[in-house]
């Protein structure tokens, strides 16, 4: 949700946070994905489940840790 108070102007009410293009949407990641600020997750799922058969659970963790910043900055 953070995402769509960084990019949608002025929020009141969390309908108008989850606007976009005069659609409501249901939640927030809907409207993120309309916005085109998410991508579909099965590409970082796929890849831990790949690393999981070869690495440590400290590397899985790092992984994800790294995951989560890609996604979260610009």
């Amino acid at each position: 949700m953070r995402i769509l108070l960084n990019v949608q102007p002025g929020p009141r009410y969390f309908e108008e946070l989850w606007t976009v293009n005069g659609v409501l949407y249901k939640e927030w990641k809907d409207a993120c994905e309309a916005l085109g600020l998410l991508d579909n997750d099965q590409e970082y799922i796929d890849d831990l489940k790949r690393t999981s058969f070869w690495s440590s659970g400290w590397y899985l963790r790092q992984l994800f840790v790294i995951m989560l910043d890609a996604l979260i900055s610009p």
